[in-house]
């Protein structure tokens, strides 16, 4: 076994074996709402990951390498919606639904 085999074992055994936020809401999830009810989120879930998988298997970090602009524009407007985000659950909408 090479040292890069063992390596991705290693990982890929920490990443099956521990709980990550995705593994912890689906797991709240079925606990809540059930078994049946949970599946559109598990099936959610694994569509979002396979969206972030592929693109990067089939070469998404070259487009990286000959166009950094664009990762950069894309790092920006990712923080513009987050904090757009953080407003709407921080201001006038979370008080009007009684959560501040």
């Amino acid at each position: 076994m090479s040292v890069s085999v063992a390596a991705f074992l290693v990982f890929g055994a920490s990443q099956v074996g521990t709980p990550g936020p995705a593994n912890m809401a689906l797991m709240a999830t079925g606990a809540r709402f059930g078994f049946r009810a949970a599946l559109p989120f598990v099936a959610g879930v694994a569509l979002g990951k396979q969206l972030i998988i592929w693109p990067i298997g089939f070469g998404l970090m070259e487009l990286a390498k000959s166009a950094p602009w664009v990762f950069e524009a894309l790092k920006w407007a990712s923080v513009a919606y987050i904090c757009w985000l953080a407003g709407l659950e921080s201001g006038e909408h979370a008080a009007q639904r009684g959560c501040i």
